[in-house]
């Protein structure tokens, strides 16, 4: 294949990308500004586990020589 042949394949495969690319991002946009606001959904703290208190696994351990390690 010569460099002018492959100039214009790259030049016609580069033309089809964007073009894909564009409809693409158009599609992702369409989406996302049709989706209905969502509220925020708040962050739930967990107690931190005691390193004295029973290991959540039920084990029966202690946290600190069961699980924590």
């Amino acid at each position: 294949i010569s460099e002018k042949e492959m100039a214009q394949l790259v030049t016609k495969n580069l033309t089809k990308a964007m073009a894909s690319y564009a409809h693409l991002g158009r599609s992702i946009y369409t989406v996302i500004s049709e989706r209905p606001d969502e509220p925020d959904q708040p962050f739930i703290n967990e107690p931190k586990m005691g390193r004295n208190d029973p290991c959540p696994c039920g084990s029966g351990r202690k946290y600190k020589h069961c699980c924590l390690q």
